[in-house]
């Protein structure tokens, strides 16, 4: 007796049968060769309509994974289909308007195809993650969710599809995630600027409800008290630049002895190096000032910025062979954290003796 669907969920029924039904064979609940209930059955027994059901197993022989025979019944198949990739949805944990043109998620596209090459027909569905019907795809990619979409996650996780999370991670996480060591990245940032004399650092940082922005802040804190280090914390609003109370309140953290900046997001140390240019400080003579992710630009700018690079297409390249891994229950499902590179260029430099 299988249990009713959920149809409070914005899943497509004839989706969420589909899935129910796969997970059960892939369980091995039919075995090979062993008939399915009729659609009347399974319908009953889930609460949808009989052309439900008849959409479900269509879909399923479509695949392979069962067989129909006029006058007796459908049939689990005696050799399942290969249980590769040939369709994978990319979704988004916020809406991606400009996917490509995206230094961040290109990086990660790029590493992804490197991986799966031509075999494997890649939709994206650049609306942010929720549990709202997804295609129908043979895994998912979930690139940076937010923590708030974790009752979506479980859902997802509980239909046993295989499905990796990129950039993102959390305690208790249900899927398998891919992520930067954020944590660690910062730590470095602290220890470099230590090794150069600095004493009093701050940091600017944007959207602390974010699982990376509160991994950055808390290496920041923790290499901070290793070296005694005097720190000042500003939150700021928008992702992309610091309003004009946020620089002065930057600009008077420096004024009372910070030598340091460190700005835990790109378009912040941009908009940093602006407010102190404008306040007529020489970075990096009189202030230091490391940034976070390294596009093209940060070697261009003036000073070249000193930042964390990354490793986006490596990022990507390993979600897409765990995903593959998944499909074949080959991969432990954990958390993997990938090293961030610390780029020094011109932006730091030692502290000027008082």
């Amino acid at each position: 007796m299988l249990s009713p669907l959920d149809l409070t969920q914005t899943t497509p029924r004839h989706q969420q049968v589909y899935e129910r039904l796969l997970g059960l064979i892939r369980a091995g609940h039919w075995k090979s060769g062993e008939k399915v209930p009729p659609e009347l059955e399974l319908a009953a027994e889930l609460g949808v309509a009989k052309l439900t059901v008849h959409r479900a197993v269509q879909a399923l022989a479509t695949e392979g994974w069962v067989t129909r025979t006029v006058g007796r019944g459908t049939f689990v198949a005696p050799k399942p289909p290969p249980v590769g990739l040939r369709r994978v949805v990319l979704a988004f944990g916020a809406s991606a308007a400009n996917i490509l043109g995206s230094d961040y998620y290109g990086g990660l596209y790029q590493g992804i195809t490197e991986a799966f090459g031509s075999s494997v027909e890649l939709v994206l569905c650049p609306n942010a993650f929720s549990d709202a019907s997804l295609p129908q795809a043979d895994g998912i990619l979930i690139i940076a969710p937010r923590e708030s979409a974790a009752a979506s996650l479980e859902k997802l996780a509980c239909t046993k599809r295989p499905a990796v999370v990129m950039g993102a991670h959390w305690p208790g996480m249900p899927l398998a995630a891919v992520d930067s060591d954020n944590t660690g990245a910062a730590r470095r940032v602290v220890a470099h600027l230590a090794d150069l004399g600095h004493e009093k650092i701050a940091l600017v940082f944007a959207e602390p409800e974010t699982a990376n922005t509160r991994d950055r802040v808390a290496g920041f804190q923790a290499e901070a008290a290793v070296h005694g280090i005097e720190t000042s914390e500003h939150s700021v609003q928008e992702f992309w630049r610091l309003s004009g109370e946020e620089k002065e309140r930057l600009l008077e953290s420096v004024k009372q002895g910070a030598t340091a900046v460190f700005a835990a997001g790109y378009f912040i140390a941009l908009d940093v190096l602006n407010a102190l240019r404008e306040a007529h400080y020489r970075v990096p003579e009189e202030i230091s000032v490391v940034g976070f992710d390294d596009p093209v630009s940060a070697r261009l700018v003036y000073p070249p910025l000193t930042t964390l690079r990354q490793p986006l297409r490596e990022m990507g390249r390993r979600a897409a062979e765990r995903l593959a891994a998944l499909a074949t229950s080959q991969d432990d499902g954990k958390l993997e954290l990938l090293p961030v590179e610390l780029v020094l260029r011109s932006s730091t430099a030692r502290k000027e003796k008082s």
